[in-house]
């Protein structure tokens, strides 16, 4: 799972010029859900901060963490 989700973001992210590389991380959201009866999983990557979310109903605040630029 967590290599799907590495592979996902890698070639989303990982893409373009330095230029386009800072606009297109500015205004894309990708969201990633993983859903079964016992296990549930939401990525969100959005404004540069990427947002894991392991309950179904939203109730375990999740916090944002900021993407390092190297």
């Amino acid at each position: 799972m967590k290599i799907l989700s590495l592979l996902f973001l890698t070639l989303f992210l990982g893409k373009g010029c330095e230029a386009q590389k800072n606009e297109d991380l500015e205004t894309t959201v990708v969201e990633y859900v993983a859903n079964t009866r016992g296990f549930y999983k939401k990525i969100v990557v959005q404004n540069k901060t990427i947002t894991v979310s392991k309950d179904r109903r939203g109730d375990d605040n999740p916090t944002p963490v900021k993407i390092a630029r190297r």
